[in-house]
């Protein structure tokens, strides 16, 4: 129980931390105002997973999982999708087959055609998963 509502705090904190940069990178845009609802979205359903999570609620635990799952791996070649909301700290495999350390706090990305090939494992949401499972399973 105090897992989840540990882990619904970190969800509301990314989630309004993505808001706010998404909000910023708008201002200061000339993105269109689709564009922007797109790459609001997913920072507005972390954060609605962790009021739920943190008000106890089964459908917080399900929509935590879908958003830690599509955390966990990044990736650019001929499609490119990145998602992380709250720190990020991956392995990062590039052209070279070189692995490195990132650490980002809040980015979404979805395109095609990009010059630059990477997979990155996004270690966080794996451990938050695992977290959240053994608190799931003691109750």
């Amino acid at each position: 129980m105090k897992q989840q509502k540990l882990i619904g705090i970190y969800e509301i904190i990314g989630g309004l931390w993505g808001i706010f940069i998404t909000l910023l990178n708008y201002i200061n845009s000339e993105q269109s105002i689709l564009i922007f609802l797109v790459i609001l979205t997913p920072f507005c359903m972390v954060t609605l997973a962790g009021v739920l999570l943190f008000q106890n609620q089964k459908a917080g635990i399900i929509l935590t999982v879908i958003i830690q799952i599509i955390q966990i791996l990044s990736f650019s070649g001929n499609i490119k999708y990145i998602f992380c909301s709250g720190p990020e700290i991956g392995i990062l495999i590039d052209k070279n087959i070189e692995f490195s350390f990132v650490f980002i706090l809040a980015q979404f990305a979805i395109g095609y055609n990009s010059s630059i090939f990477f997979i990155k494992i996004n270690i966080i949401p794996m451990l938050i998963l695992i977290w959240l499972f053994l608190s799931v399973k003691k109750n």
